[in-house]
């Protein structure tokens, strides 16, 4: 329906001979085509358009008709060509002196340079300055421009090599004082909440809590009850995720009561409401009331109806993986309350519509938890067949993830059904399963955010400012008495991490303390618990490409939005952005570990069949002779071999051979120097705190999982005690 009316549109606009409406149909027309999946007709159409306003020198038209073809170009995945030209679009811009489609166009190439061939981080970071400095000089009021300019500029900073994290959060920084200074509330709450989210990305909760209450501060002093909303929506994240209930029903209720005050219903409500009723669920859950209370009942009431409520919102607004987490907290508000006898079958309903949601969203953890509370609901009903049926789906499924808790809960079940005492005490027995309910993506701890504040922390226990990383805080002036100091304070500083009294000792330098903290922080792998014999068949055959490609097409359906892609088709042709392109590339490094995606993902790697080989290639255990040999029944295990007793002094030099020409590769590699010295410390050799991290990392998967400890380049200084220390532990 929409083609004709577009057709007509263009029609009509170039009967009435103005440029500047022809410009505006053309635009609209050649969206509807892309929508439609005709992207060439779409590019030709803006094309001809282009050539004709350049014939006449309709400048104007010839800008917003350049910017659309860059746009659908990107969308096409020919970023070189749209970045060709985005430059031209920005080069009409300013020759009008339209400064605001100059911004516009500066973000484009800003976003565009990340993603092209030509490693053009400079350049997106240059093109994201230039955008801010001209809104800073002209364009101060344009409130939206400068939410998406921020957004360039962190972007083009967190893939910069020299400037990451910190170097993001120093220019929202400069951006708050740079508002500040010129009085401008609006801009520094923007550069504060744009701090607060960045901070919550990457994990660091505490920041992200202090700058969200920094921002509600200054949306309030602005009178923007919706910005002080969203300061109070994202602390409550926060608050959820740390697991602090009560701070988040709190945080999110107040919230609430702001966005009824304005009387609007904006984009974020579902998000918000599922808050309040995941945090009223677990507020009750932990609280040991009697079941048979009424101030229990009424709580559960009202946990149903925040539940109830979530679902209509995220129903009235599309969001499909929302409306599935929503329904999974009603499945368990509506459990509580059949504890008295009341039918469970509403609780079976909606935690079924969730196990089919997250089913065509192939989110399998979504699922297995949903099938779980299908499950208890089946029980407290007495159902045992259709209960084991549903519980033993959700354990093939938590199995087939590796997530150990999930399995351990699904088990429990599993053994209710099995030896049942009653339908209501199985189902009191049974532990919760609720659903995460922040719908931000996480990154990888910044290791150089923790250096920084271990560095600030050491600074004011010992007096100095001026210490190396790798310097032994002993030999600094640490004492004993300082020592109790330093560990309270990064306790503090860092909380959620647990120091042991031997601090000085385990972690003994500003370089050990960082590695110690970020390990902590990086997302922990579950334990995998399978049959000997499986677990040798998937060591020997390697990943199962079936659960690599659903795992990559969950996340491709979150970030792209459309469940039903074709493996084959290009992501590109089905509504993939520059800027959700580098969202889909950070979600994958985040399912998938350890896989690192180019920046030239959406070229290389153009559909979910493609990125699903990418990652089953990199996952797939060598093939080599050594690997051949490792892998039949133990033969000749490398460096493992217990010596024969005949001539077991030439046997054992041989060996210390080979790990020492095995280490000397490892450290080449990773130091970057051959003609190392065996007896040299490495860090005299250009040896950093990063590289011992590296270099920890390499040894323990290069010699068969043998553990070296995080102080590592102090215990072990040189390539003759690495070696010293691996054959002494080969051969324990």
């Amino acid at each position: 329906m929409a083609l004709p009316f577009a057709e007509e549109g263009l029609q009509l606009s170039r009967g009435a001979h103005c440029t500047r409406l022809e410009a505006s149909a053309a635009r609209t027309l050649a969206r509807v085509l892309v929508a439609l999946g005709r992207i060439s007709s779409a590019i030709d159409l803006l094309n001809d358009a282009k050539d004709l306003f350049r014939q006449t020198d309709a400048r104007q038209a010839e800008s917003v008709v350049l910017a659309t073809l860059a746009e659908i170009l990107a969308l096409q995945g020919d970023v070189e060509e749209a970045l060709n030209i985005g430059e031209a679009a920005l080069q009409v811009a300013q020759e009008l002196g339209d400064l605001r489609q100059e911004v516009l166009m500066l973000c484009s190439i800003s976003e565009l340079s990340l993603l092209s061939r030509r490693d053009a981080k400079q350049a997106s970071l240059a093109a994201a300055r230039a955008a801010l400095a001209i809104l800073r000089e002209h364009l101060p009021a344009e409130r939206g421009l400068r939410a998406r300019v921020l957004g360039c500029l962190s972007n083009a900073e967190l893939e910069s090599p020299t400037l990451g994290l910190q170097g993001a959060l120093q220019s929202l920084e400069q951006e708050r004082d740079h508002c500040r200074s010129r009085g401008d509330l609006p801009g520094q709450s923007l550069a504060v909440t744009s701090a607060a989210a960045l901070n919550f990305e990457f994990g660091l909760h505490q920041d992200a809590l202090a700058s969200a209450e920094e921002a509600r501060a200054l949306f309030k002093a602005a009178g923007d009850r919706l910005g002080e909303a969203s300061a109070l929506h994202l602390s409550a994240e926060v608050e959820a995720k740390e697991g602090h209930h009560a701070n988040t029903l709190q945080a999110a209720q107040k919230a609430q009561a702001l966005l009824e005050a304005v009387g609007d219903e904006p984009e974020g409500q579902a998000s918000l409401q599922l808050l309040i009723a995941h945090a009223q669920l677990c507020l009750l859950q932990n609280a040991h009331h009697d079941p048979r209370s009424s101030s229990f009942r009424q709580a559960a009431e009202q946990a149903t109806q925040s539940a109830t409520r979530a679902v209509m919102l995220a129903r009235k607004g599309n969001e499909t993986r929302l409306v599935g987490s929503a329904l999974c907290v009603l499945s368990q508000a509506e459990q509580l309350l059949a504890r008295e006898g009341i039918s469970s079958d509403a609780c079976y309903r909606a935690a079924n519509s969730a196990a089919a949601i997250f089913h065509q969203l192939r989110d399998q953890h979504g699922e297995a938890s949903a099938l779980l509370l299908c499950a208890n609901a089946h029980i407290a009903s007495g159902k045992l067949i259709p209960a084991k049926q549903a519980a033993s789906k959700a354990l093939l499924l938590f199995r087939e993830l590796g997530d150990s808790t999930g399995k351990a809960k699904v088990e429990a079940a599993l053994d209710a059904i099995e030896n049942p005492t009653s339908p209501l005490e199985s189902a009191r027995s049974l532990p919760g399963t609720l659903q995460p309910v922040t719908t931000r993506i996480s990154r990888a701890p910044d290791p150089e955010v923790f250096r920084q504040k271990v560095r600030k922390v050491v600074a004011e226990i010992v007096g100095m400012d001026d210490l190396e990383d790798e310097t032994p805080l002993m030999q600094a002036g640490l004492t004993s008495q300082s020592a109790v100091l330093l560990r309270n304070a990064l306790g503090k500083a860092l909380p959620g991490s647990s120091l042991p009294f031997t601090m000085m000792f385990d972690f003994p330098s500003i370089a050990a303390l960082t590695d110690y903290f970020v390990e902590r922080a990086a997302p922990e792998e579950e334990e995998v618990f399978m049959h000997p014999e499986a677990a040798t068949v998937q060591k020997e055959q390697g990943p199962d490409p079936e659960v690599l490609k659903r795992k990559v097409q969950a996340v491709v359906a979150k970030i792209v939005g459309m469940d039903d892609l074709e493996d084959d088709a290009p992501l590109m042709n089905s509504g993939l952005t520059s800027q959700s392109a580098v969202l889909l590339r950070n979600a994958l490094s985040k399912e998938l570990p350890g896989s690192s995606l180019p920046f030239t993902m959406m070229f290389d790697f153009p559909s979910v069949a493609a990125l699903t080989e990418y990652f089953v290639e990199r996952a797939a255990p060598d093939v080599g002779p050594s690997a051949t040999a490792a892998s039949h029944a133990h033969a000749q295990p490398e460096l493992r071999q217990v010596p024969a007793a005949q001539d077991s002094s030439g046997k054992d030099a041989l060996r210390a051979e080979q790990v020492l020409t095995k280490v000397r590769k490892v450290v080449s590699d990773i130091v970057g120097l051959d003609e190392l010295e065996d007896d040299s410390p490495l860090m005299n050799s250009g040896l950093t705190s990063q590289h011992a991290v590296l270099l920890r990392q390499a040894l323990s998967k290069g010699f068969g999982g043998s553990r070296l400890p995080h102080t590592m380049m102090f215990d072990f200084p040189s390539i003759s005690d690495l070696t010293d220390f691996l054959l002494e532990q080969n051969l324990q």
